[in-house]
């Protein structure tokens, strides 16, 4: 504010009214005003006109005497002799009344005769008065427009850029007197309300919350917790007993001491239904985590419950291939799912995806939907979704496909002669197929493929096969499994240990039936603390099983 008092102050104090007759002569030239000459002319000649009159008057009465108006006629008068004498002045071409004669007792002496030249004199009075009240308004009209168009130049030149020229007056004035409208308040009034809006949550989806509640548990679990969450191992090899059909406080103690993922059950673990039902109902109070509870039930000769409970018979996988009914074989799996869930088990070693490209593989043989992989892939499919529907996980096996190995894992380390691409189009359909179907877990075989990796190593201890192929190229992002570390392929040339830590670091996230599970348990956990083994790696793995284990569990928030 102080700023433009300033402004105006010096505006004020610099006006130049030698301007103004230029002004004057601008306007006169335009018509907004008479010249001042005309004026002066017309006045003249109008009190030239009225003393004529006035003489023709004054011949035709007869000369009186009038007391003087003032001392001297000519002389000039103060302005408020001026205006006295215009307030007592009458009226021009009003006769004067005559005097009336004085009453009695009064003392007043009458009235002189006011004369022509008295008159005369008056007007010229009134003409000069009106003179100079046209002239003081005239000139303040000016000088107010003189200053208004000082201010209004400056208001748009410091509003402006300065190469715009300076717009005429008429234009200006709009502008200047739009009314600003402030938006302060408002803006302020809709960020109070903003504010206090109680913000709306929001919702979690089932896989948000399951992330979130995965990475709090393992943020919380020991190393030894970690590691041993990476094993699914027997009943006897947990508790060193033999045959063990019942859980009691040995496994008790022993899921306190070595808390597993899991537990496989084969058909010497069952005697009984309800005798299966109560091992596996205390097995699951005892772990402090969720367990997987699995079995081996492909159909056919592997049916570890339906052979020890004497169940109807399952078809075997080549029999459903022949039939090639995907209905059928959804519903035989799902059949399956069922009396797994009634008895406690949860995992489905099952469905097998190898195409059996070679006859003479025993090893296979009629667990494999057939040598066609458009079918063995319809079929695996439709396993997969009947199982799950049932409410179980299931783990199709045994990746890379072994339908082609020329001898069996479980008694030596066998190999396949195919070709990357011939694998691609044949073995390696059925597995993408389990991969779309949602697959929760698959197996990796003990048999070599050379054409997939450097050295001839098992793949179930193979970064070539379980990394690069299964993780990366094929985009997997389930449980990656081994088969049974048991085996003759794996325990004739690698310790429990060594076996373990190989397929962990070659991407594996779980360990299958390790030979000696203590030594292989204690190995990992001391790869970890040297750094042969990143705890990170550890966490990536538990994760993925653990997501697998709670993915029925959680429902996202309403």
């Amino acid at each position: 504010m102080s700023d433009n008092n300033n402004f105006l102050n010096d505006d004020i104090e610099t006006l130049d009214l030698s301007d103004i007759p230029e002004a004057i002569a601008a306007m006169e030239e335009t018509g907004v005003i008479k010249p001042i000459a005309e004026i002066k002319e017309a006045e003249a000649k109008q009190a030239e006109e009225e003393k004529k009159t006035d003489e023709i008057e004054e011949t035709k009465k007869e000369p009186e005497k009038s007391e003087e108006v003032s001392s001297d006629p000519g002389e000039t008068q103060s302005w408020d002799a001026i205006h006295e004498n215009m307030t007592e002045a009458p009226e021009d071409n009003v006769t004067p009344p005559e005097s009336e004669p004085p009453k009695d007792g009064d003392d007043t002496q009458p009235k002189k005769k006011i004369t022509s030249e008295e008159k005369r004199l008056a007007r010229q009075k009134r003409r000069q008065t009106n003179r100079i009240i046209a002239f003081t308004v005239f000139f303040v009209i000016v000088a107010l427009i003189a200053i208004g168009s000082i201010f209004g130049a400056k208001f748009v030149s410091e509003n402006t850029d300065k190469d715009e020229p300076v717009a005429v007056v008429e234009e200006i004035t709009p502008a200047v007197t739009e009314p600003v409208i402030d938006m302060t308040p408002l803006i302020t009034q809709e960020e109070e309300e903003q504010e206090e809006e109680e913000p709306t949550p929001e919702v979690q989806s089932e896989e948000e919350l399951l992330e979130e509640m995965v990475t709090n548990m393992i943020s919380e679990m020991t190393l030894e917790e970690k590691v041993a969450g990476l094993f699914i191992v027997t009943p006897e090899s947990l508790t060193g007993q033999q045959a063990v059909t019942k859980a009691g406080d040995g496994t008790k103690e022993a899921l306190e001491k070595y808390p597993v993922g899991g537990i496989v059950y084969f058909k010497q673990n069952i005697t009984s239904a309800d005798q299966i039902k109560e091992m596996i109902d205390n097995t699951v109070s005892y772990s402090r985590y969720p367990l997987f509870i699995a079995v081996d039930e492909e159909g056919g000769d592997v049916t570890r419950i339906q052979q020890a409970l004497k169940l109807d018979k399952i078809p075997t996988a080549a029999e459903l291939g022949e039939e090639n009914n995907t209905i059928t074989t959804f519903d035989t799996y799902n059949s399956i799912g069922n009396y797994m869930k009634e008895y406690g088990f949860n995992l489905d070693f099952a469905p097998v995806a190898d195409v059996l490209t070679n006859p003479d593989n025993k090893a296979i043989g009629n667990r494999s939907f057939g040598a066609d992989a458009d079918v063995v892939s319809n079929m695996v499919s439709s396993a997969v979704k009947g199982l799950d529907e049932a409410g179980v996980y299931t783990c199709v096996k045994h990746f890379p496909g072994q339908g082609d190995v020329n001898g069996d894992t479980h008694q030596t380390l066998a190999s396949t002669t195919k070709s990357r691409s011939e694998m691609e189009s044949c073995e390696l359909l059925s597995f993408k197929a389990a991969i779309e179907s949602g697959v929760d877990m698959i197996m990796v075989g003990h048999f070599s493929a050379p054409s997939l990796t450097e050295e001839p190593l098992p793949c179930s201890i193979s970064r070539e096969v379980m990394t690069d192929l299964l993780r990366v190229d094929m985009g997997y992002n389930g449980v990656i499994i081994t088969d049974s570390m048991s085996m003759a392929a794996i325990s004739e040339y690698y310790g429990a240990d060594e076996a373990a830590i190989k397929a962990l670091k070659a991407g594996a996230d779980m360990i299958l039936m390790p030979e000696d599970f203590e030594l292989a348990y204690n190995g990992v956990i001391d790869a970890v603390n040297d750094g042969t083994i990143d705890e990170h790696r550890i966490n990536d793995s538990l994760a993925r099983v653990y997501k697998v284990k709670y993915k029925d569990t959680l429902q996202p928030e309403e």
